[in-house]
């Protein structure tokens, strides 16, 4: 079952319960989350572990399903998790239950599908012509059709995750369900929900990926009131373990879920045996069997045009940047901290020249105390804890281990 507050994840393109756990492209998500959570976790109608067999594929019938594991599961309130298309599903439902969803966190995510977004002539050809590739060659023992999406979604891939993805596809859904999945996610569109989000929210989204724009995660922030939006360096849809953008997704998403408590056990419904529950020792799953901080206050000049007019995109601005202008307003707290930061890393050089020659491989970077007592100053210190861990995470062959994860 796993102790700690609850966590959502809610459904996206191509999950396996089971599969996902052997898995390198999502095994380190859920280890990093369902390390002190209770994680919640489906597959989506027609995916994994649930019935294959599905008359209806329609967003309502996503936000119905998710609506169907909370209640089933006896939540009462916690956070969402929602990547790429779980996105929208954990918007409507945060705006159907704003009772029960204490944050909100989007990853890779939006608020439009591809046919939404005034895509030109010629890419939406390609996506057509991307359909055409599933129906012929998605249940194929080659992977070469397949390996056309593994690409797109993650390209800086080893060969060994490229393999597991491809085979992900295969043991995920049908070809004539994924076909059905890919026209129905490009329907979406939450654009109208966004102002009426009410729960406290986290976007953060790769700059270089190509599955889901970057503007889009922009767009998400920029209409959700008081969002915060958190640009990530890196061209994966699905963020891998080894990369730099990695920790720094950790070292937010955590900051961000500790900032309010919310309830720490579920309640457990009489409903509860009517699902497929499957429990080890770090997490829940549920499988359904049926039919750099950004306030989004100030908004960017340069709108985008989507079936409801125009629409401002939330500025992207660099944590550095805000860290730059915290100095300047608060020199004296920044001081001290400073001085802290220069010892410890001199310590750390001096450390590796001098000592017995043995080679540093792993570093813990924990939080910086803000000794000021001015609430005021609290996000400079995580600032300094996130521009550590980023820094040090360019090191080859030096693992870095953010805040709570040394815990």
């Amino acid at each position: 079952m796993g102790d700690g507050p609850p966590l959502v994840k809610a459904a996206n393109w191509l999950n396996h319960l089971e599969f996902d756990w052997q898995s390198p492209i999502w095994r380190h998500w859920l280890e990093e989350f369902g390390r002190d959570h209770l994680l919640v976790r489906y597959d989506e109608r027609g995916n994994g572990l649930s019935d294959w067999n599905v008359e209806q594929y329609s967003f309502d019938s996503f936000v119905q399903d998710m609506e169907s594991v909370v209640a089933s599961v006896g939540l009462q309130r916690f956070p969402i998790l929602g990547i790429s298309q779980g996105g929208p599903v954990a918007i409507a439902y945060a705006v159907r239950h704003p009772e029960k969803v204490s944050h909100l966190v989007l990853y890779g995510s939006y608020a439009r599908g591809w046919a939404k977004r005034g895509l030109p002539s010629e890419a939406i050809e390609r996506m057509l012509a991307q359909q055409t590739l599933i129906k012929l060659g998605w249940g194929q023992d080659n992977p070469a059709f397949r390996q056309l999406w593994t690409t797109l979604y993650v390209p800086d891939a080893t060969p060994e995750q490229w393999q597991w993805f491809n085979d992900l596809h295969k043991a995920s859904t049908s070809p004539e369900n994924a076909l059905r999945l890919l026209d129905e996610l490009g329907k979406i569109d939450v654009v109208d929900l966004l102002p009426q989000v009410k729960v406290p929210t986290l976007v953060l989204h790769c700059r270089d990926e190509v599955v889901v724009p970057f503007e889009e995660g922009r767009l998400l922030a920029g209409l959700i009131p008081g969002a915060r939006f958190v640009p990530l360096e890196g061209r994966n849809h699905l963020l891998l373990e080894s990369e730099p953008a990695w920790p720094k997704f950790v070292a937010e998403v955590r900051r961000f879920l500790e900032t309010e408590q919310f309830e720490a056990r579920p309640e457990w419904s009489p409903s509860t045996e009517s699902i497929d529950r499957k429990t080890n020792s770090r997490h829940s799953t549920v499988g359904i069997s049926r039919d750099e901080a950004i306030q989004t206050g100030q908004m960017a000049p340069g709108p985008v045009t989507s079936s409801g007019g125009e629409i401002a995109l939330a500025p992207v601005t660099s944590s550095a940047e805000y860290l730059v202008d915290g100095i300047k307003r608060h020199k004296t707290a920044i001081a001290a901290i400073a001085a802290i930061v220069v010892l410890l890393i001199a310590g750390l050089v001096y450390s590796s020249f001098t000592g017995t020659g043995r080679k540093i491989d792993s570093l813990a970077v924990l939080p910086f105390l803000n000794a000021s007592g001015d609430p005021n100053t609290e996000y400079l210190s995580d600032g300094i804890a996130e521009s550590i861990i980023y820094s040090t995470s360019q090191l080859p062959e030096l693992k870095v281990m953010p805040r709570s994860s040394v815990f």
